[in-house]
């Protein structure tokens, strides 16, 4: 029988806790638990890699900090959104209106004028200011702004 993929929430912050915790338990229960991934940008989430979802409910049951087995299965191709990051610069366009979040400028509405890939950034101008004030920013201190 081919593996499947389970996702089990978690308290956030304790993953690796209730990883270790999953794995005696499976050890020790001898059930067909192959791997046990824990993706830091997914807080409060583990992915486990098993036989069948009773040996995940098994390994699981009476684990602190585990909250619950999420129902349905993880797919092959969910793993590419999960362990390949896109930069925060691939979601910017020219003139889109974005909020700037961290600097000396934070709280600020701009318009993005230019957006250079190679040293990832972005230069916008500042629409909240009294006079056209451009500037250049990491992509991280900017988010899409939110419509309405």
């Amino acid at each position: 029988m081919e593996s499947q993929f389970f996702v089990v929430r978690t308290t956030g912050g304790q993953e690796e806790n209730v990883a270790e915790f999953i794995y005696k338990n499976a050890i020790f229960n001898k059930k067909e638990i192959y791997s046990i991934l824990h993706v830091p940008s997914q807080k409060g989430y583990l992915v486990i890699e098993a036989k069948n979802g009773q040996d995940v409910r098994e390994a699981i049951a009476g684990v602190k900090h585990v909250k619950e087995l999420v129902p349905g299965l993880l797919k092959l191709g969910d793993f590419d959104k999960l362990l390949i990051k896109k930069p925060a610069i691939a979601e910017f366009t020219i003139g889109e209106v974005v909020d700037i979040v961290m600097g000396p400028f934070k709280g600020m509405k701009a318009k993005i004028t230019k957006i250079d890939l190679t040293k990832m950034e972005v230069t916008v101008m500042l629409l909240d200011a009294p006079y056209p004030l451009t500037l250049t920013v990491d992509a991280s201190y900017l988010k899409p702004s939110k419509k309405g």
